[in-house]
């Protein structure tokens, strides 16, 4: 019977779809859901929906339909793509002529009605379509899933999609459609997005993160400070908006009167510094070498009692640049401080999230040392009066990898692709795809941080969800009534007392012995990629198999080495994940010539990369590392 293979095939391979299927497997609401038979004798689908009943499938002749279906896919559509994302399964016949015709070809399977999900498993036999082309199913049960399964898919998975749809569906489940289609149209966006951030940024992070270790044994980590000084008060996360110039006078109140903690995010400094207030902090993690310029207004004017709390992946040039108190936070991308550094008690470090804004990332910052509320200054998200920013604000802007200086007015890039969204009265404003990825991602953030107050002081500003709009000065005498900062808030003694010295200098020994171990691995796997490519060129068949067991070896050996793992991945984040994609199109391959080819060619190029970052970066880099440690606890 179908159903207990099925049933195996699920257990085995996707235990996930299983668990949720397991009680009631066989059970269908038959009320909106029935089985019938087509004129050719196929199995089909009937669904009740608004009082009408509606075949899922042809009801002559299902096979035939898939086929027609198929045959509408542009060619040049199935050459651009690896991943065909199927919406609506169905009794399957669509996705089974599909595999047939494009056995290469990866897929994924959603199911907004999990009856109909029941009916397939029930008559039709999932290890028809080859499981190991098969990237994930989705199945819907409550109405949350939709957005997660959309999130997860897309984040889960790097190379181009396709999206096929079974045109039934579009009719019979058309609010389901509508609302999964543009979520998945919005996280295909931010995925984009954030991979065009990492295409730009990869190699920056990396090198910035194993550049600023160094400077980090040596300054505070911000988690350090005494947390009593923040927990349940109010601070005040300044961004560079328009809107910002409307309260310059109450923050110049607030910083006298020292009711809240002032925290001003890139280049949201140069506004206040041109009007004298000296923020509590300013927060930077920008990775660009010419980020320094952000804070040119406080070197000029020699203001040197303003801390920096930089990412650890921030630009290293900043730290020999920048002359106030400096602390740093751990970053997720970087993966260098994680390595080393650990507390007595073994508890890692605390990390904070890269994001598409500065401003988020300050946000999570902020709720992490307890702060509350927090208050939001100059966060438009969007454009007023042809500004995009506050008067006064000049900087470095980086469009397709060059630097290009710009001021405060909206640009025409900026302009590019408007649309309206909700202001905080109500009122429509213009925004941008940039501005309403950022003001998702502070929503999704302060979702993460429940049970405090969020207020958005931003006049004109878009509406943020979870936070509620007053207005900066009605807050004086209620939320902002006393003083609450406290002098030399930013000052650690011991800094490095607070981590496992013992840990540290143990981990640097591991991984010095790794850096030579890499090294041979390296050149065992060229050695390797050289036989196999001797094989190819002299059609020596026989011989790849054993070779390639070898490669698959050395690889393993190579993927699982910590110098490969914290300084060469890292510096090809994006290059490694396309790699491990290849790899699992070589591993299906069954002829032996041609996987030989795919081989030789996808190896050598990343092998090459590898090398080359090790010789050109990471040698000189974690020799810088390795000789820091050594004067902090000599051998």
């Amino acid at each position: 019977m179908a159903l207990i293979e099925n049933i195996q095939f699920l257990k085995k391979y996707f235990p996930g779809i299983w668990y949720k299927l397991r009680e009631k497997a066989d059970e269908i609401d038959e009320s909106r859901i029935k089985m019938a038979t087509s004129r050719t004798g196929k199995p089909t689908l009937e669904v009740l929906s608004e009082g009408n009943t509606i075949s899922l499938h042809s009801k002559y002749d299902p096979v035939r339909e898939a086929q027609a279906l198929i045959d509408k896919i542009d060619p040049d559509e199935i050459a651009r793509h690896e991943h065909f994302f199927f919406y609506g399964l169905g009794l399957g016949y669509h996705v089974e002529e599909f595999v047939k015709r494009y056995p290469d070809k990866f897929i994924t399977l959603y199911e907004p009605n999990i009856d109909i999900f029941k009916c397939f498993i029930s008559s039709r036999r999932l290890d028809l379509l080859n499981r190991r082309f098969i990237k994930s199913i989705y199945v819907v049960e409550k109405d949350t899933d939709a957005e997660a399964f959309a999130a997860d898919f897309l984040n889960r998975y790097i190379e181009r999609i396709s999206f096929i749809t079974l045109p039934a569906y579009e009719r019979i489940f058309h609010e389901e459609f509508e609302r999964f289609k543009p979520l998945f149209v919005e996280h295909a966006r931010f995925s984009r997005m954030s991979r065009g951030t990492i295409i730009a940024h990869e190699k920056r992070w990396a090198i910035n993160s194993m550049m600023n270790f160094v400077d980090n044994l040596n300054n505070p980590n911000i988690f350090h400070c005494d947390r009593d000084n923040f927990t349940d008060k109010p601070a005040i996360l300044v961004a560079a908006g328009p809107s910002l110039d409307d309260e310059l006078d109450n923050l110049r109140r607030v910083k006298k009167e020292g009711s809240a903690y002032i925290f001003a995010v890139s280049s949201a400094i140069k506004a206040l510094a041109a009007h004298d207030i000296h923020p509590d902090g300013v927060v930077s993690m920008d990775p660009h070498q010419t980020n320094f310029y952000t804070f040119t207004e406080l070197v000029e004017k020699g203001i040197t009692d303003v801390p920096l709390i930089y990412g650890t992946s921030l630009g290293f040039e900043c730290l020999s640049y920048y002359q106030g108190p400096k602390l740093y936070m751990t970053m997720d991308r970087d993966w260098v401080s994680p390595y080393y550094l650990k507390y007595p008690d073994k508890r890692p470090l605390e990390i904070v999230n890269d994001a598409p804004s500065v401003a988020v990332t300050t946000l999570q910052l902020l709720a992490l040392l307890g702060f509350n509320p927090i208050i939001f200054v100059g966060q438009n998200l969007g454009m007023r009066n042809k500004q995009s920013y506050a008067n006064g604000i000049q900087f470095e802007s980086h469009q397709h990898g060059e630097g290009v200086t710009r001021d405060h007015m909206a640009t025409a890039r900026d302009l590019a692709g408007t649309f309206e969204i909700e202001d905080v009265y109500g009122e429509q404003m213009l925004t941008n795809p940039t501005y309403y990825a950022f003001k998702k991602a502070l929503e999704h953030r302060i979702t993460s941080f429940p049970g405090r107050r969020y207020i958005n002081t931003t006049k004109g500003g878009a509406k943020i969800e979870g936070t509620e709009f007053v207005p900066m000065d009605q807050l004086f005498g209620k939320e902002l009534s006393e003083r609450v900062v406290a002098e030399e808030w930013y000052k650690v003694d011991n800094v490095l007392e607070r981590y496992d010295i013992q840990y540290l200098t143990k981990q640097d020994a591991k991984i010095y012995a790794a850096w030579q171990g890499l090294k041979k691995n390296l050149e065992k796997t060229e050695e390797v990629l050289d036989r196999i490519s001797d094989c190819f060129k002299y059609r020596r068949k026989r011989q790849l198999e054993g070779e390639f067991i070898q490669l698959d070896k050395h690889f393993k050996s190579i993927s699982k080495n910590p110098f490969y793992r914290v300084f060469i991945s890292p510096l090809n984040m994006l290059e490694t994940q396309f790699f491990g994609l290849k790899m699992q199109t070589i591993h299906v391959q069954s002829d032996d010539s041609e996987k030989g080819r795919m081989v030789a060619q996808n190896f050598g190029q990343y092998v090459g990369e590898c090398r080359r970052d090790l010789e050109n970066v990471a040698d000189t880099l974690y020799e810088r590392i390795h000789k820091k440690i050594l004067e902090i606890v000599p051998a």
